[in-house]
């Protein structure tokens, strides 16, 4: 891939945005061996996978400017009992092997090294009208960042972290009809922060920020509630679903006051909810009027009114349609 950057300055006269010489050039190269074994009333699955990924920025086509590259290893390997019976279960290890480096003159992160590895289990029970299911995953990851000198100056400082955090879900589905069903699932999540967001020291010139990491920042931890309804009928058919996310160590960036235009990632406690609804009227088979209707409020807690709104977070939205199908 060879895509351009928008990095030209404007013409004084016109405003236009004069043409650019930089671009980027960007190789990836991925090579997977999945494999499956029948063993038992189940499967054995183990897949390996090395993917290497190139990105250089060049100023000119004859300055090379950025010149990262990555090197990935990912495994899974996991028994699966079969689908036929009132019992399923699955269990595992799966996790990463990631190398990076740093070859060209600019630089946003440093080099690092990162392995980390996950147990897991997973089982469902099935009843006559009832579904349960729930799994656990407890996850450990080291992380060490390389130090490097830019210019005699020290741009990036060696640092090492370890982190781990249990991650879990438990739910159900629950058969009210023949014709309506009810979902309700907990669950909690475990995310630890990455190399960017704890070593980054450098203009990030896709978005034009200059960014700092933050080498303190912890994992994030969230707890969410989802719950969901199902109707369907020759006539009409209906949707509901809703959520409740709350986040702690919730990580962002945030502008510094310093008068330029330099940002350092920070944490805080956030809450998200919201909901999706969906009607469908077919009142004859090849002919629907659906409508859907989704919104989501995210804001972070203890924070000033101007600063309390997490970016990103989609508008509200509301799609009709009207549609004949022809058979």
């Amino acid at each position: 891939l060879k895509p351009g950057l928008v990095e030209g300055e404007r013409d004084d006269e016109s405003g236009r945005l004069m043409p650019s010489e930089a671009f980027q050039k960007i190789d990836h190269y991925k090579a997977v061996l999945d494999n499956s074994f029948v063993l038992g009333e189940g499967s054995l699955k183990a897949v390996v996978g090395f993917q290497q990924n190139r990105r250089r920025e060049y100023e000119t086509p004859a300055e090379l400017g950025l010149d990262f590259r990555l090197n990935t290893v990912n495994y899974d390997v996991h028994y699966l009992m079969s689908a036929a019976g009132e019992w399923q279960w699955a269990a595992g290890l799966s996790g990463m092997w990631q190398q990076s480096q740093n070859l060209g003159t600019e630089y946003l992160i440093p080099a690092y090294r990162l392995f980390d590895v996950g147990a897991f289990a997973s089982v469902t029970r099935n009843f006559k009208h009832l579904t349960l299911s729930g799994g656990l995953r407890y996850d450990v990851r080291h992380l060490h960042s390389h130090a490097l000198e830019d210019d005699g100056e020290l741009r990036f400082t060696a640092f090492s972290r370890n982190f781990h955090g249990l991650t879990g879900s438990l739910g159900m589905v629950y058969n009210v009809t023949s014709r309506l069903t009810a979902r309700l699932n907990v669950s909690h999540g475990f995310r630890a922060p990455n190399l960017s967001e704890l070593g980054s020291n450098g203009e990030h010139e896709g978005t034009f920020r200059y960014e700092l990491g933050n080498q303190s920042l912890s994992p994030e931890h969230s707890w969410q509630v989802d719950l969901g309804m199902d109707y369907s009928s020759e006539v009409i058919s209906g949707q509901l679903a809703l959520f409740a996310n709350r986040i702690s160590n919730y990580v962002f960036l945030q502008r510094l006051a310093t008068g330029d235009n330099r940002y350092q990632y920070q944490s805080g406690t956030a809450s998200l909810w919201g909901f999706e609804a969906l009607i469908d009227i077919h009142p004859v088979e090849p002919l629907h009027f659906e409508n859907t209707f989704s919104y989501v409020n995210a804001r972070q807690l203890h924070q000033p009114e101007e600063s309390r709104w997490l970016p990103f977070t989609p508008a509200p939205r509301w799609t009709s349609d009207l549609r004949y199908d022809i058979i």
